[in-house]
């Protein structure tokens, strides 16, 4: 089992890319890492917001939306004045097509 510190610095890491790069960092190995990190983060109490919003784009990345929805709720609940993290959840839920609680992530 991979150490904490060794959790964050993927997510630090594979949240710094987009585009083109991310398809090409982001491989299906990489995917089995986010998803323990994501079960392993399920398991414990939101200990690190940004860490999680993190986790959250990485999961989105990997079209994990359940998962990512669900870390972003979590990270918005212990820091409700957070414009990033509500953005980033509002654009999530509009992609998925759950307007009516994206402009609640707004009020």
């Amino acid at each position: 089992m991979a150490t904490d510190e060794a959790y964050r610095g993927f997510m630090d890491a594979a949240a710094g890319v987009s585009g083109d790069v991310a398809a090409a960092v982001l491989t299906p190995d990489l995917k089995k890492y986010a998803e323990a990190a994501y079960a392993r983060v399920q398991a414990t109490p939101l200990a690190d917001a940004t860490l999680m919003a993190r986790l959250a784009w990485v999961m989105e990345r990997f079209q994990d939306y359940d998962a990512s929805t669900n870390l972003l709720e979590r990270v918005v609940a212990v820091r409700p004045d957070d414009p990033a993290v509500r953005r980033q959840l509002f654009g999530l839920l509009v992609a998925r097509g759950r307007l009516s609680e994206a402009l609640a992530t707004l009020q």
